[in-house]
């Protein structure tokens, strides 16, 4: 025991020597350690301030005019994560109402609470919510909240954010795309919101009459059900029709070509029965026969008029070989043609104290038809007869001769036919009715406001064309200095108009309106300033807008008889042909800015 305790002691005696050298190597260890306390301090404080930069950068990912696009559905994920459109975006919501600046240049959400009606602005920098009519105050983390919610509802099942009561139901419905590549974005623009509008309390014209129009064709459906041969069970141009009639061949039409080889002004232009030739006719008193789909004159020959061709128009069922006209000198004539392409000669047929603007083919006789001229005579030539010309009767309104300028035979009832002319009335005749003592028309249409228009002020509405539709059992007219209506034959005497056709401007000419489709779907006219219409039937929305004359006015507009294909002309010495071949639907601009707009606003005021 005292051994043990002896060696203890002595074990526990350090020479000064060595204590010396544990305190110089304990400070050295103290020293190494502190050292990398620091550096492992250095490291975690890089590491927090590298956490904190990732995190003020999602941040501003979340709190940027970009994250407001995706939360408003205007922009898609992808084109949001582009920093490039962060400016164009913010500059889209600003114009939109949706964004703005405040006085300290910071971009400002604005959002709307439906439960108390306020409006509120989101800071899109510090994601503090302002409110405009109550002084309250959002903190940091209800605004994160906020941001989070928004963020959360991003996917493509949800679609109501707070910003969507700023967009209508258009817009919404526009940001949706069918599976035939229908973009509803591209096809369905709203005209009154188009280039920035926001109202049309300024305008006389309502371009947001009616719905939109809506896609009833649709490529996947169609050709599946022609695979299964399901589509063509009643007609093997059904499949066809539903195409040519369709909104997406009306959206895509494109000017294809330019039918030029006249020196005058374009009158006139009509397809033959097969719709392989078409024939036009100028101010140069030359008529011309095309092959339009290869833009080559097949036949050129003087007409044989004094004055300006009005129409030309080819016989059915004679082998394209009978060519009628009118003109201003008021003469009827026929050319005939050899079946090589010359033409041997043309004889007058009948003629009107005035200006002839329009002829008439009766659809069940190949020899028979009507012309209507400025003297207010209505003929029915024969081109068998050697006597004189049927006159049927003299149109007349209070013993007052009407001069008129169009003139449209009943497709399904060819007792009946149309005239228009200098007054506001549209008169449907019946040649059984017709007689010596009783020349009266057994229908008339007006629009009712032009009626009373007329017996109070000094409105002077006169009807430039008129049209029956594929049926007969509607009548479309158009009317100098006012707008397009449509009138149900079956109603009685006196009806109003179902339909109302705005945009275009018709005063410089007499301007031409067709219908466009096998079903008349559409409705298509020319304009004063140089564009041509096309209209929604039913909708009455404008669904295209094309320049198709240099010159500045539109005045003819022929439908191809079974193909998606319309020929127009105007003041050009050409003749335009117009095809569904654009890739894309037309962009329509904001119709509100042009010309004919401005025109039409001064008539009526």
């Amino acid at each position: 025991m005292d051994k043990f305790n002896q060696s203890t002691a002595s074990a526990a005696e350090v020479p000064p020597e060595v204590e010396a050298a544990r305190e110089q190597d304990s400070k050295t260890e103290k020293t190494n350690t502190d050292s990398c306390c620091d550096t492992g301090e250095q490291l975690q404080l890089v590491d927090h301030q590298s956490e904190q930069k990732q995190q003020a950068e999602v941040k501003a990912e979340d709190t940027s005019p970009n994250s407001a696009c995706k939360a408003a559905g205007i922009v898609s994920p992808e084109s949001c994560s582009d920093k490039n459109d962060t400016n164009e975006t913010a500059s889209t919501l600003e114009e939109t109402g949706l964004l703005h600046k405040d006085d300290s240049g910071i971009s400002v959400e604005r959002t709307h609470d439906e439960s108390s009606g306020d409006d509120a602005e989101v800071n899109l920098n510090s994601g503090v919510v302002q409110s405009r009519k109550v002084d309250t105050v959002v903190d940091h983390a209800s605004a994160m909240d906020i941001d989070a919610t928004r963020n959360a509802q991003s996917g493509p099942e949800s679609r109501d954010y707070e910003v969507e009561p700023h967009l209508d139901e258009s817009s919404r419905d526009s940001q949706t795309s069918s599976i035939d590549g229908h973009s509803g974005s591209s096809d369905e623009v709203d005209l009154g919101n188009a280039s920035g509008s926001s109202s049309d309390e300024d305008v006389n014209i309502n371009l947001d009459a009616g719905e939109q129009p809506k896609h009833k064709w649709f490529a996947y459906r169609e050709l599946s059900k022609r695979e299964y041969g399901t589509s063509n069970r009643r007609s093997s141009m059904l499949w066809c029709d539903r195409y040519a009639g369709s909104l997406h061949v009306v959206q895509r039409f494109e000017l294809m070509y330019k039918l030029d080889k006249h020196k005058g002004c374009v009158n006139t232009v009509h397809f033959n029965h097969k719709g392989n030739w078409l024939a036009s006719g100028s101010d140069d008193l030359n008529i011309i026969i095309w092959d339009w789909a290869s833009n080559i004159p097949v036949v050129t020959y003087d007409s044989g008029h004094r004055n300006n061709v009005f129409q030309a128009k080819f016989l059915p069922f004679t082998s394209d070989t009978h060519i009628v006209s009118c003109a201003r000198d008021g003469v009827i004539r026929i050319a005939e043609l050899s079946s090589t392409g010359a033409c041997r000669s043309t004889r007058r047929l009948a003629s009107h104290k005035g200006a002839a603007h329009k002829l008439s083919l009766v659809p069940d006789s190949p020899h028979v038809f009507l012309s209507a001229g400025e003297d207010g005579v209505i003929f029915e030539i024969d081109v068998r007869a050697s006597e004189k010309p049927n006159k049927l009767l003299t149109c007349k309104e209070n013993n007052r001769k009407v001069a008129l300028y169009s003139i449209h035979a009943n497709p399904t009832n060819t007792y009946e036919f149309a005239t228009g002319g200098r007054d506001q009335y549209a008169r449907i005749y019946d040649k059984r009715k017709i007689s010596p003592d009783d020349e009266s028309a057994f229908k008339k249409y007006c629009s009712h406001h032009l009626v009373t228009g007329s017996a109070n002020t000094n409105i002077r509405a006169n009807i430039t064309c008129l049209v029956y539709n594929y049926n007969g059992s509607e009548l479309l007219v158009s009317y100098n200095d006012e707008d397009i209506y449509t009138f149900d034959t079956s109603h009685s005497t006196g009806a109003d108009h179902q339909h109302c056709y705005q945009g275009h401007r018709n005063s410089a000419t007499v301007k031409g309106v067709n219908y466009y489709g096998p079903k008349s779907e559409f409705i298509v006219s020319g304009s004063d300033c140089g564009h041509v219409y096309l209209w929604d039937h039913d909708t009455e929305r404008i669904v295209n807008f094309m320049q198709a004359d240099e010159g500045g006015v539109v005045n003819c507009l022929e439908p191809h008889p079974f193909f998606p294909v319309l020929a127009t002309s105007g003041l050009d010495n050409d003749v335009k042909i117009w095809v569904p071949s654009n890739e894309e639907p037309c962009l329509l601009p904001d119709l509100k800015t042009l010309h004919c707009f401005e025109k039409h606003e001064e008539t009526q005021a």
